[in-house]
């Protein structure tokens, strides 16, 4: 069935309504106005406009009813909302028709919709003409953007998308991750203007141009993709020592960044690109002020063709997909990953979204602190239990290294969230991201998802492992060890990793991984008494964090593992998942004293 709505422009209408003061007001504007017909109506109907502004309506169709097409000169935007449908008119100039073609819908077909996302991009004077991707959300609820690889502008760089045409909206990397709307979205490409040739001295090398100079002032610096119309692709030793500008922008055409090339710079913050080849710490020696490192994907990501632990982004969408809730973040090694039954946990507290952000222990971890209290809002929980014998879940090392391609993996599906991690408190970041790149193979994609051998899905609605494991290994590869020695110094790393927690009013709550004690050796087995002791110290030196936890409740042998000493046979990991659940309750119930 058809209905037929019309844009007019009521001009006529203006001079018998509207008063003189009103009329001058409304100068040089136009009244978009949409007539109602069966079957749907229109929200705040009649809207004055200059010409080349948007007129946006809401449209509230009949139960049953959807719009199944639109017919105008011009371009706009549709999309299907919570029992609505907006409709964006783009660039409107002059009142034109507009034909909106309505059909009865099955609940088939509203599920379809409901299912789906769009969002429409705008080159925002890049070569391309706006236009539109459709994206499934049932496997990420939160699409990967466009890379803009096609879109061009000369003497301009491509360096994200936002909201808002002049930046000033919400803001997301190439590639990266955004929450879509019903209605859908509007992203407006964010461009940087190459600087001043003159400033950059050049020599040809074998596959393009390479910087070895650069005598400019500026405090945001955009090295150009060209110079004297030759590809921009590596950067020389020294080539900008000292160098005063706080931001760098480099170009996609760059492949090579040689060490030493920015040594003792003023940097704050470089974007680059996921294509280069060669990149280090050494490259940026001596630059104390560099935080952020802002990465836009302009390959195929491969972390779900690689390992498991690509579902890092997966976990944090879970917090994403989730504001104004309370969140009850269960973090640490795979021993939360695997051994927290994610919808036990939800089921006992159904006043908080229980996400499951455990992953490998021995990847960096401090970097997901990071990422995890920017997440965090106050009035959330953050339950944290270490694997004691995890350097990194302990923060007693917190350099990144060639074993940080796990962690990529997962990062590679939303760059922006590296943006949350201050680089100067990680070492090693750059190397092992140069590592990681080395590393990948083409072929990946952003619809795909991680999934166990036998095609399953990695992660329940919690983030918890779905896998049900019942039968163990004979042998167990990985060794536990006992040392109190490691709370010698206490532990100021975990310390000041939960004070951003603390800051926001999110409590930290500290528990025990699961302990094999058929690993230990009979003298390690004698100090369980006294690493349980130790670290309840060490956490009540530390300002705020609970330990609500015994070592004594979390011990296991060998006989209750599947083919680690940290991942639970199912059975047990039920066993252990109520452990920790009366922990949280009975420190729910009887908080502590203030320290």
């Amino acid at each position: 069935m058809r209905r037929y709505l019309f844009l007019t422009s009521l001009l006529w209408l203006f001079f018998l309504i509207f008063p003189a003061s009103a009329q001058e007001d409304l100068a040089g504007k136009i009244l978009v106005f949409i007539e109602e017909t069966a079957h749907i109506s229109v929200q705040d109907n009649g809207k004055w406009i200059r010409p080349g502004d948007d007129a946006a309506f809401v449209l509230v169709p009949d139960t049953g009813y959807t719009v199944a097409s639109v017919r105008y000169s011009g371009d706009y935007l549709l999309n299907a909302g919570e029992g609505t449908v907006s409709l964006t008119l783009l660039d409107v100039a002059y009142p034109s028709r507009v034909v909106i073609e309505t059909e009865k819908i099955n609940e088939a077909e509203a599920a379809k919709l409901r299912n789906f996302r769009t969002i429409l991009y705008d080159p925002n004077d890049g070569t391309s003409a706006p236009f539109e991707e459709t994206y499934g959300i049932l496997i990420h609820p939160r699409p990967n953007t466009h890379s803009g690889a096609d879109i061009h502008r000369d003497g301009y760089t491509l360096t994200g998308w936002n909201t808002a045409p002049d930046g000033t909206g919400e803001g997301v990397g190439l590639g990266s991750r955004v929450t879509v709307p019903r209605e859908g979205l509007c992203l407006y490409g964010q461009w940087a203007e190459w600087s001043d040739a003159r400033y950059f001295a050049w020599e040809p090398v074998e596959d393009g141009a390479e910087i070895t100079g650069y005598t400019g002032a500026e405090k945001k610096l955009v090295i150009p993709a060209a110079l004297g119309g030759t590809p921009v692709v590596s950067i020389a030793a020294k080539a900008f020592r000292g160098c005063e500008a706080e931001q760098i922008v480099f170009p996609l055409s760059l492949k090579r960044i040689a060490d030493g090339a920015f040594s003792a710079s003023s940097l704050r913050k470089i974007t680059l690109f996921d294509a280069i080849e060669q990149i280090s710490d050494a490259a940026f020696q001596g630059c104390a002020q560099l935080k952020t490192l802002r990465v836009n994907a302009a390959t195929d990501p491969y972390g779900y063709q690689y390992r498991r632990e690509s579902v890092f982004a997966d976990k944090a969408d879970l917090i994403l997909t989730a504001p104004g809730r309370k969140k009850m973040l269960f973090y640490g090694g795979c021993n939360v990953w695997y051994n927290l039954i994610g919808s036990e946990a939800a089921r006992r507290f159904p006043d908080y979204q229980v996400v499951n952000m455990g992953l490998n222990g021995t990847v960096n971890s401090l970097l997901q602190m990071e990422i995890l209290a920017q997440l965090a809002q106050p009035g959330d929980i953050l339950f944290h239990a270490p694997e004691i014998s995890s350097p990194q879940q302990l923060l007693l090392d917190t350099s990144m290294d060639a074993g940080d391609d796990m962690l990529w993996a997962g990062l590679e599906y939303n760059y922006d969230l590296f943006t949350y991690v201050d680089i100067r408190t990680v070492p090693g970041v750059l190397d092992s991201w140069r590592h990681y790149l080395r590393l990948k193979k083409p072929g990946g994609s952003y619809a795909d998802s991680y999934r166990d051998a036998s095609g399953n899905a990695y992660l329940d609605e919690t983030g918890s492992i779905p896998l049900i494991r019942t039968q163990g290994k004979t042998r167990l590869e990985d060794t536990v060890t006992l040392d109190p020695g490691i709370f010698s110094d206490g532990l100021k790393n975990l310390s000041a990793a939960y004070a951003p927690f603390i800051q926001k009013g999110v409590p930290v709550f500290v528990s025990w991984a699961c302990l094999d004690t058929d690993a230990l050796t009979e003298e390690e087995k004698a100090r369980i008494p006294e690493m349980n002791r130790r670290f309840h110290e060490a956490v009540q030196d530390m300002d705020g964090p609970v330990m609500i936890s015994d070592l004594q409740d979390y011990l296991y042998t060998s006989r209750d593992f599947y083919d680690t000493h940290y991942h639970l046979l199912t059975p047990q990991a039920y066993h252990n998942t109520e452990q920790w659940i009366k922990d949280i309750e009975r420190q729910l119930q009887n908080p502590p004293l203030e320290k």
